[in-house]
């Protein structure tokens, strides 16, 4: 039975190299409600954790805010390292104004990716609050990948995600006895 779940895992590591999506860069996110410094305005942070990838010099990535949701007011951010330009600004992918992209260049074969990237904004888009968001991975021609930024789990989440799995390992086991 072991050699069975073992060809398995074997197979599914080989086919996700094959595709390339082993390597694939995935973006996380970690969306707070910040307090309001303007009446009226709904300010909220995205905290980005990006893995999967080693940036190579003149390749970036850009995270897409849609103008009728979002509200971005400062063109220049903070950069979470010196490997990394970082700055807010029309999307050179669609007609002008639809959507405002965060972009991260890396100035650096290697980029770090230790330190996690942040953007503040005013969120339009009701009280649900913000949530998944388009990326693209590009080198200075070519888009490498398209992709959904994800959010990052709650303790609570992986918590009850473990117990599952340690109770389908114990029904297993004992099915095997």
């Amino acid at each position: 039975m072991k050699k069975k779940y073992a060809s398995l895992v074997l197979a599914a590591m080989l086919t996700l190299s094959a595709t390339g999506l082993a390597n694939a860069t995935a973006i996380s996110y970690i969306a707070t409600d910040l307090a309001d410094v303007t009446p009226g305005e709904d300010l909220w942070q995205y905290t980005y954790i990006v893995t999967g990838d080693s940036f190579a010099a003149n390749t970036g990535f850009t995270i897409e805010f849609e103008t009728d949701l979002f509200v971005l007011s400062e063109p220049q951010q903070a950069s979470p390292n010196a490997d990394w330009d970082v700055i807010t600004k029309e999307s050179p992918f669609y007609t002008s104004g639809e959507v405002y992209v965060y972009d991260a260049y890396a100035l650096k074969n290697g980029a770090s990716l230790a330190n996690q990237f942040s953007v503040s904004f005013v969120w339009l888009g009701g009280a649900e609050g913000p949530g998944i968001q388009f990326f693209k991975v590009y080198d200075e021609y070519t888009v490498l990948q398209d992709g959904m930024t994800a959010p990052v789990p709650e303790p609570g989440t992986m918590l009850l995600l473990g117990t599952g799995l340690a109770v389908v390992s114990a029904v297993g086991r004992r099915s095997k006895n």
